[in-house]
């Protein structure tokens, strides 16, 4: 049972994260589609769809390399290769199976990540998770791009759910979620792997790959001062935090590696040069106006509340003279710790809260809104203190050598209804689901998030929404005021819950490129990759 305040929230205002030293079957209407641009916004830029890539069993992750015209998509269970030309329509180059995957090191349950060598020597890697994901630690493969062998295998961490290069290819980075097993103290710690790939010249040196070692939240890993105590951890009997720091995504910028720590409300930065986790940056809460309910009949954005950003992915870049990180706030919970509640399921709501009893018991306001249990109740008392929920469903910006909030979207709520009132927090990957069905949960539910740097110095961020199913362009030029501008769907061409984003450049086309992985739903909409250009 909980007593008093959590250090993360007694040392952390709501609204102002505390900065300190700590400071991832069908084809259905598919094929290849040329699309009519949509109406742009006032701002100028948007996205036309160029090529719709069929794939039986989706696309989750995808890279590119450019000098080659690589294109690698990741399926759940293995990877496909494509030459990727300036008519933006890929040819099919190799596939690596499942069952070459399981033959070079055992049986696993599914790849989650996909990297190419942005040096152009030839391979690629791939995340694998294990069956056995949690007591068993995943590996790294590395394949040949253009025949899809297996070249290399190398041990990483627990659950391993991201893979990215440094900008030149001498290093690999592998993001490790960490696996819940009964909870406690047993809980397979989330870290990030390093290999070092120096004395990597092509594919006959693969094993020379050299792996450096994995780096979870433990005090030998850490700077001096660094401490866990302003983090989010959602097991408040734990006397092993380290195990329940749980790293999502990366993004390699400036020699260091940004991490979300998704379930922890916050950013890591690590330097591998020093081989250690520099800074935390918690991340508090931001004030969102919301639509609460799946429940009230209609669309109601009105429910004012608190708000964990807790992203999935960001991007960092330079932009007014700083470094900036961009993150995609989509909240997410633990469902194996139990640590969410929806709002009229606390026992009663604390006297000097000041939350409306009415309005958190009534099914159509705050009733069936899914909140955070340690943030919503630290006292462990039962009786709601505070309503602050997962996510804030929209896009933060943050000073990356501070931690500071420089701006942000708020919730895309009111902006995205205004422009596709059909499919209002729908929740595409449950194809029973319509309309309004996630606006309990998450919402539209930003998920994958890429920057690009215009040559008249415009930031442009595109965030995918994974239920609502949209693409959102974002002008971040400005982070203390960055603005959404254009906006695009394409459930209605078989292209459903869109998973990650990433510029690029195709010969031949003289605009950027945004390729989107999209993973598919129930209701067999199972379209893997989507190839944009961008309309200036």
């Amino acid at each position: 049972m909980r007593t008093g305040t959590p250090p993360y929230l007694l040392r952390h205002p709501p609204t102002k994260p505390r900065l300190r030293r700590l400071k991832r079957g069908g084809l259905w209407l598919c094929g290849l589609i040329i699309a009519l641009t949509p109406p742009r916004d006032a701002s100028g830029s948007s996205l036309e769809l160029l090529t719709a890539l069929p794939l039986p069993d989706g696309g989750e992750i995808v890279d590119y390399h450019e000098a080659s015209q690589t294109l690698a998509v990741t399926a759940p269970r293995g990877v496909r290769l494509y030459d990727l030309g300036g008519n933006a329509e890929p040819t099919p180059r190799a596939e690596l199976s499942e069952d070459a995957l399981a033959a070079a090191r055992g049986p696993f349950a599914s790849v989650s990540s996909a990297a190419l060598d942005p040096a152009g020597r030839g391979f690629g890697v791939l995340a694998v998770i294990p069956e056995d994901r949690a007591t068993r630690r995943g590996w790294i493969v590395f394949f040949d791009v253009n025949s899809a062998e297996v070249l290399w295998t190398i041990e990483a961490g627990f659950h391993p759910d991201a893979v990215v290069f440094d900008a030149d290819g001498s290093r690999v980075y592998v993001v490790n979620e960490g696996e819940f097993t009964v909870g406690g103290d047993r809980d397979t710690p989330g870290s990030v792997s390093m290999i070092d790939l120096r004395d990597v010249t092509g594919t006959g040196e693969i094993g020379a790959a050299r792996f450096v070692g994995d780096f979870p939240f433990t005090r030998w890993s850490m700077a001096p001062g660094v401490e866990l105590d302003a983090l989010r951890i959602n097991d408040a009997d734990t006397t092993q935090p380290y195990r329940h720091v749980e790293p999502e995504y990366a993004a390699v910028h400036g020699g260091l590696v940004y991490v979300t720590l998704q379930e922890n409300n916050a950013v890591g930065v690590f330097d591998p040069e020093r081989r250690r986790w520099a800074v935390l940056f918690p991340l508090g809460t931001v004030p969102v106006t919301i639509d609460a309910s799946d429940q009230d009949g209609a669309p109601r954005i009105t429910s004012e509340v608190s708000a964990l950003p807790m992203p999935d992915t960001l991007a960092v870049f330079e932009a007014a003279g700083r470094r900036v990180i961009a993150t995609a706030d989509e909240g997410d919970f633990r469902v194996d710790d139990g640590d969410r509640k929806r709002a009229a399921e606390f026992a009663g709501v604390s006297s000097e809260s000041g939350i409306d009893e009415a309005a958190r018991r009534d099914p159509a306001r705050l009733g069936r809104l899914q909140l955070s249990i340690p943030d919503s109740d630290p006292d462990g008392d039962g009786r709601l203190d505070a309503v602050v929920a997962a996510g804030a469903r929209g896009v933060s910006l943050w000073d990356a050598d501070t931690g500071e909030r420089l701006g942000g979207t708020g919730s895309l709520e009111a902006w995205l209804f205004e422009r596709d009132p059909d499919r209002h927090n729908l929740d595409v990957k449950n194809a029973d689901r319509g309309p309004d069905s996630h606006s309990d949960d998450k919402g539209p539910e930003p998920e994958g998030l890429a920057a690009l740097t215009l040559t008249d110095g415009r930031v442009l961020l595109a965030v995918t929404l994974e239920r609502q199913n949209g693409l959102v362009l974002i002008d971040a030029t400005d982070p203390m005021q960055p603005q959404p501008t254009a906006y695009r769907n394409d459930l209605n061409r078989g292209l459903a819950a869109p998973e990650c984003a990433r510029w690029v450049r195709i010969d031949g086309i003289s605009e950027p490129v945004l390729l989107v992985g999209y993973e598919g739903n129930a209701d067999g909409q199972h379209c893997g990759v989507a190839i944009y250009r961008l309309v200036p």
